[in-house]
């Protein structure tokens, strides 16, 4: 998300948050630390949703299917849009 890379640096100091690394594994996580930055960007970001949009609507439209097919339409719930 936009902003997130101003956390990073609070998120890398705490032991307990997911994203913490071991300090001497910075090297070489660093290009992937660049590129989490580049892609948090708003543009990037608006892109990346986007796509991912298309996809979990064909996912969506899959999985209908094989509920259909397994007679267990029942199984999802339509909520918002």
């Amino acid at each position: 998300m936009p902003g997130i890379w101003r956390k990073v640096p609070d998120m890398l100091m705490d032991p307990r948050n997911p994203l913490s690394i071991c300090w001497w594994h910075l090297p070489a996580a660093l290009p992937c630390f660049i590129r989490f930055t580049l892609n948090s960007q708003r543009r990037r970001a608006e892109e990346i949703s986007l796509s991912l949009e298309t996809i979990y609507c064909q996912i969506l439209d899959a999985y209908a299917k094989v509920l259909e097919a397994a007679n267990a339409r029942d199984l999802i719930v339509h909520r918002g849009n």
